[in-house]
């Protein structure tokens, strides 16, 4: 058994040589055999042939093997008093208790525990955030063990600091409790204060800063140089105020003054993991609350998130020509971390439960407060597990801070089964990262362009002195940012997905500025609509369609849907129903938004998605909105939900319509499969026969055959068949939803070819179509004036682009055939 696990191992040739010299030095050691038929023996053979550095330590050290493979409970989790308690067996036997003692006896803890939690991976493979928070365990144990000894070691020296104590502060990974199992740790020094000196040593006194820069020194020297026993840890004090040119430990007061005053962004995110592991514990809790409001402030600045976006930027520039590294390169660890820790900077100000310091913790914290995708949380776990799991991996065959993949196909294979994983392990690291350098480009980059729009949009509203002018700012606010990002679009210099995100955002702004300028307007006549308990009546807007995927373009309509939370009256100068108050609002947000000024029209509303459509009332109460969907909505109702999203609206009624939208989109009863097929074809039929006007050399982009619906039906008969088991399909956007199909492998290689191609290429066409037509429409004629100059910006002749367009829709016609007609 035990040699069968060797020829399974990643190095079977030097595994079978290791266990070899090591059954001679146990027998060396003790007289006898070792006993391979002990309770957790198998656990301890699966370092031989996956460890060289841990399977010298044990033909170093054989007796240990035995301790080990008896204890049937060995290579289970273990709680931090348990492992503790191995500490002190080992100082109990360990004598004399000076520096080298200390670091005998610290060496021989840390390598007896990551031998044993090594062999807990390469068995069991158990979560890896539990893993990592167990080796943190360790690092704390010792860094603590360490600290006490020093500062015993200095007050006998140097004579005691009174009540002045200090505290050791741990950053990045283990601050985060989630240690990788050879890497540096991250440590800030403190001690309380500056008053006062030592007493009762044998030596002149020392002020508190010499004394505690003394018990740093030594605490450092105890951890950190390799010995015959090897290390504790490498410390790492540069993170400190001042970096490596300030002083090794600071004053409470000194440290808080520091960051008040100097503190840098990179600061802020270092601080975000800051966990006291050693001394004075309490102390240490005190300086992380009191840096609190500089890691976290209330709200950011265009300033600041341009700082972060820097930041991110400056990153992106290092990893361009960085391949391979699960660290540093693009899509590793650092880009990861950096990702999540923004994230925590700009919303811990408001949200208390997202200042955490453990990576994991904080993924689950943004999701559970909406501020992250459930599909996007759950792709930042699976890869982080993944890459942290893959540089411990790397790390633990020879105690070596590495983070490079092997560039052999050997050492590949190796590391692979190391992992004991049947997949090629650079092709699963190159799909996690393609995964994360996709999130990481994204981050801040909605929130960033938000934040620039309302600014600029607020700074003209400020130059307004009357309603007519304020309600003018919004068309040609919009005409000014569309034609901004035309620009760009027409020299090629931003991707289709990006240009269609920003002219949505651009759309959400305006939407919003007339929400509130509407609301203001109305409450000084009305007051505030409250329901009939008192509490505050709210509203929200939801879009639809193209709004709502975040794929407006050029000449886009808005569909919208306007809902309030519940019957009552207004607390004002004239009292009216919250019925009356949110039917004159929607009202007020259509016309500032659709009504002809000199700068034009800002957009068209379609508020047709509305519980029965054209005949029923403008507004609607959440209530009746769920019961309409739930109870009386047709299929293509049902269709339209799955491009809904809440664009405007107050909290937290805003969040419970998101939890409503997303419940009758994704999680309500279907029809059967062959009724939905029926029914799509049905209304797809009906559409390209009344509706679409095609004819001899027209082509309607949109609903003719083999257009964009055919592409869109497609997409949501396979979202409303599967969504309820993957909650990777609950996105609104056509381009994103394409891609999770095609990743969880409910449309084919040969489908998503056809599908991602002609969608692309019909949102591109339609964009570019709006653009030179200066309408809405859907359109295209072969024989049209602007035809030339369109196919010009493709770089094709007239003949070229028709011939490209009725390639498209054979082949998407003859796919839609093909799923709706089986």
């Amino acid at each position: 058994m035990i040699h069968s696990m060797i020829r399974h191992s990643a190095e079977p040739e030097s595994g079978a040589l290791f266990l070899s010299r090591f059954e001679d030095a146990y027998r060396e050691a003790t007289g006898n055999a070792f006993g391979w038929d002990l309770p957790s023996a198998k656990q301890v053979a699966t370092i031989f042939g996956n460890s060289t550095a841990l399977a010298e330590k044990l033909i170093r050290n054989p007796t240990w093997a035995g301790d080990f493979a008896s204890d049937k409970k060995w290579a289970k989790k273990r709680s931090r008093e348990e492992i503790e308690k191995d500490l002190s067996s080992i100082v109990e036997i360990q004598q004399p208790m000076d520096t080298a003692g200390w670091q005998r006896a610290l060496r021989h803890f840390k390598y007896r525990q990551m031998i044993r939690i090594a062999a807990r991976d390469l068995a069991s493979a158990p979560k890896v955030a539990e893993l990592l928070r167990e080796w943190s365990d360790v690092a704390d144990i010792a860094i603590s063990a360490a600290y006490d000894c020093a500062l015993k070691m200095c007050a006998a020296q140097f004579g005691e600091p009174g009540s002045c104590t200090g505290a050791v502060i741990a950053l990045g990974k283990l601050g985060g409790r989630e240690l990788n199992m050879s890497s540096d740790v991250d440590l800030l020094c403190i001690y309380r204060t500056d008053e006062g000196t030592t007493s009762g040593g044998p030596k002149d006194r020392l002020s508190h800063h010499e004394f505690f820069t003394k018990v740093v020194t030594l605490f450092t020297q105890i951890l950190s140089p390799v010995t015959e026993d090897g290390f504790v840890f490498r410390v790492d004090h540069d993170l400190r105020p001042e970096g490596p040119k300030g002083p090794l430990v600071n004053s409470l007061e000194a440290a808080e003054r520091y960051y008040e005053t100097f503190g840098r962004d990179w600061e802020r995110q270092a601080l975000i993991r800051a966990r006291a592991v050693a001394g004075d514990l309490e102390l240490g809790r005190q300086f992380i609350d009191e840096v609190q409001p500089f890691v976290y402030r209330r709200s950011l600045s265009i300033g600041d998130l341009s700082h972060l976006k820097e930041m991110k930027n400056m990153m992106e520039a290092k990893t361009k020509h960085i391949s391979e590294d699960i660290k540093f390169g693009r899509g590793g660890i650092r880009e990861l971390e950096f990702l999540i820790q923004a994230f925590q900077q700009v919303f811990g100000g408001r949200f208390r439960d997202v200042r955490v310091q453990n990576t994991f913790d904080a993924i689950d914290a943004l999701e559970k407060n909406d501020l992250i995708h459930p599909h996007g949380a759950a792709t930042l776990k699976e890869a982080y597990s993944f890459l942290r799991r893959l540089e411990n991996m790397l790390q633990i065959a020879n105690d070596q801070q590495i983070h490079h993949l092997p560039r052999d196909a050997k050492g590949l294979a190796e590391t692979g089964r190391r992992m004991g994983i049947d997949a090629d392990v650079l092709h699963e690291w190159r799909r996690h990262g393609r995964l994360v350098h996709k999130l990481f480009r994204g981050v801040f980059e909605a929130d960033y362009e938000r934040l620039e729009l309302e600014e600029a949009i607020t700074a003209n509203l400020a130059t307004c002195t009357t309603d007519e002018e304020r309600a003018d700012s919004l068309p040609w606010f919009k005409h000014q940012e569309v034609r901004r990002l035309s620009h760009l679009d027409i020299n090629n210099k931003i991707a289709l997905p990006d240009l269609l995100k920003r002219l949505t955002l651009v759309a959400e702004v305006v939407l919003g500025t007339a929400w509130e300028l509407a609301s203001k307007n109305l409450m000084k006549r009305y007051g505030m609509p409250s329901h009939e308990n008192g509490t505050r009546a709210s509203f929200a807007i939801a879009g639809f369609g193209r709004l709502g995927s975040r794929e407006i373009d050029y000449g886009s309509d808005l569909d919208l849907c306007f809902l309030y939370s519940g019957e009552g009256r207004t607390k004002g100068p004239e009292v009216i129903s919250n019925s009356e108050f949110f039917t004159k609002l929607s009202q007020r947000v259509i016309s500032l938004i659709s009504i002809h000024s000199r700068y034009g029209r800002a957009y068209q509303i379609d508020s047709e998605l509305r519980p029965s459509g054209h005949q029923g009332s403008l507004v609607a109460t959440l209530e009746s909105f769920r019961n309409y969907h739930s109870n009386e909505a047709k299929l293509w109702e049902r269709q339209a939900l799955l491009k809904s999203r809440v664009i405007a609206g107050d909290e937290p009624f805003a969040k419970e319509t998101r939890i409503t939208l997303t419940g009758l989109a994704y999680k309500a009863p279907t029809l059967p499969e062959e009724e939905m097929r029926r029914q799509i074809t049905k209304l797809r039929s009906r559409f390209e026969t009344e509706v679409a006007q095609e004819g001899e050399g027209t082509y309607n982009l949109k609903i003719g055959s083999g257009g964009m619906a055919d592409i869109e039906a497609i997409i949501q008969y396979h979202q409303l068949i599967y969504a309820k088991k993957h909650t990777e399909l609950w996105i609104q956007n056509g381009f994103e939803l394409i891609n999770v199909l095609h990743d969880i492998s409910y449309i084919t290689d040969e489908y998503y070819e056809i599908i991602n191609r002609a969608y692309s290429y019909y949102r591109r066409l339609m964009s570019r179509l709006r653009l030179f037509t200066h309408s809405a429409t859907d359109l295209i004629d072969r024989k049209a004036p602007y035809i030339e100059a369109l196919a010009g910006t493709f770089g094709q002749t007239t003949e070229d682009l028709i011939g490209g367009l009725e390639n498209e829709r054979r082949e998407v016609r003859k796919l839609f055939n093909r799923i709706f007609q089986e």
